[in-house]
């Protein structure tokens, strides 16, 4: 039996670790979003879910939650809190560099992310 597991999504745009806003004018650090999870994916995105209930190393195949379309097959590279602090050294232990950016100092890495996702449901 595969542990793969499919995953009803919602996409919510390229998210801004540093202040959390999404395309939607949303927040990712807003008091409504306490005690959710976010994981890092293969391929550069996060998925905000409102509990556990995935893995790392769990692979996982997203699909549009309204319309059932295939969008992607991934992997699940980490997971944290959701929180600024914690989404950060999540994101820059794994070489994605969104801490704000001294006078004349580079950034250590360039890895940007792509569009994330809002979990909706398991299967």
């Amino acid at each position: 039996m595969s542990n793969q597991k499919t995953l009803s999504v919602l996409p919510i745009g390229i998210v801004g670790p540093n202040t959390g806003k999404t395309c939607y004018d949303w927040n990712l650090y807003s008091e409504f979003q306490k005690g959710s999870t976010v994981y890092l994916m293969q391929g550069g995105f996060l998925i905000l879910a409102g509990g556990g209930g995935l893995e790392v190393d769990q692979e996982v195949i997203l699909r549009n939650n309204d319309s059932n379309r295939k969008l992607q097959e991934s992997k699940v590279i980490a997971k944290t809190n959701c929180n600024r602090d914690d989404v950060l050294k999540m994101l820059l232990d794994h070489e994605y560099d969104y801490y704000t950016r001294r006078a004349f100092k580079k950034k250590r890495f360039d890895s940007k992310l792509r569009t994330s996702y809002s979990l909706k449901g398991v299967e």
